[in-house]
């Protein structure tokens, strides 16, 4: 569980060998990150495509045997994780607070069934974090319920990994409260078209004319 010693805690700086793996790490870290900003920068492409087309909120929109993979892949693999964030009472209280506690748990035991029952929602997490990365190169804009459940699962990610990745709090943070503002105009955008939909089909319904 050498992953969640605390990082002020290190004292080996200066060595030769530990800077040489603190470069790597760090130039995979930032790799991470700038895959990261990406892929809220394509979810917030989707979200304007979605308004600027005139697509529906219909399940009857083609599918590509990529996006169908893929968005199979993600329910999958979402299913995994929320049957694992469930074990840790997450309901009411975010997820950063329950991953913070398991922290604490898996420092001082790191044989506990809670060090690893975090690793697990770590490794999990990563994979989610992988699929909806691919998930929004793709024209993710056509499936609005997709994008939506995205947009929803990328806020607890990025809450969980503000506690996960300590030496990058600030930015998780940031992109949760981006993702959390997308996903209200997402909503707010969902209600809209929901509505003038709706009000088509009255319409459609008031001037028929029976035979």
């Amino acid at each position: 569980m050498d992953e969640f010693i605390i990082p002020s805690y290190l004292t080996y700086q200066e060595d030769p060998e530990c800077l040489q793996w603190y470069n790597i790490e760090g130039k995979e870290r930032i790799n991470e990150l700038s895959r990261q900003l990406r892929t809220y920068l394509n979810y917030k492409k989707a979200s304007i495509r979605l308004i600027c087309s005139d697509s529906n909120f219909s399940s009857d929109i083609l599918k590509t045997d990529s996006v169908q993979k893929w968005e199979d892949r993600f329910l999958s693999i979402l299913s995994q994780y929320i049957s694992l964030i469930k074990k840790i009472g997450v309901q009411n209280e975010r997820i950063k607070e329950k991953i913070f506690h398991l922290k604490i748990k898996a420092i001082s035991q790191p044989n506990c069934q809670d060090a690893i029952l975090l690793k697990n929602i770590k490794q999990v997490g990563n994979e989610l974090w992988k699929i909806l990365h691919i998930l929004s190169g793709l024209d993710i804009h056509t499936l609005p319920q997709v994008l939506k459940l995205s947009i929803e699962i990328l806020v607890h990610l990025c809450d969980a990994e503000s506690e996960l990745n300590p030496f990058f709090s600030d930015f998780y943070k940031k992109l949760r409260l981006n993702y959390q503002q997308l996903e209200r105009e997402y909503k707010y955008l969902y209600i809209t078209i929901k509505n003038v939909q709706d009000n088509k089909k009255n319409y459609k319904k008031r001037v028929m004319i029976p035979e």
